[in-house]
């Protein structure tokens, strides 16, 4: 047996930016299903841009810059 998806397409996506010290939180758009600890490509709203995170619970997903790196 397969576990159900966490997120399914087009689901809204709680999105936390972790880059040393510094936090950003916005909302995002699933762009295809997935389950906790997959990457999943989502789909910022404002901009248009699509970009993956890791999910870290339902309807929440986390993306950690490395230092120097450049979103």
């Amino acid at each position: 047996l397969v576990d159900p998806p966490t997120i399914r397409r087009g689901d809204a996506v709680q999105v936390e930016v972790r880059s040393g010290h510094t936090r950003l939180q916005f909302d995002a758009i699933a762009e295809a299903s997935g389950r906790e600890g997959e990457m999943v490509e989502l789909r910022n709203p404002l901009s248009g841009k699509l970009f993956k995170a890791r999910l870290d619970s339902k309807s929440k997903a986390v993306l950690v810059v490395a230092g120097g790196l450049a979103l």
